[in-house]
């Protein structure tokens, strides 16, 4: 929820945006796959 934080001011330039929002999914499809796995 940190990431999502940043990109909702506006102190952050465009490529650290795509940056910040790129972790924040592979993260959240790392999440998903822990979570998939254990039933």
């Amino acid at each position: 929820m940190g990431f999502l934080e940043l990109l909702s001011g506006s102190g952050l330039s465009k490529e650290q945006r795509v940056e910040a929002i790129s972790l924040a999914y592979a993260t959240g499809q790392s999440l998903l796959g822990l979570i998939g796995e254990n039933p």
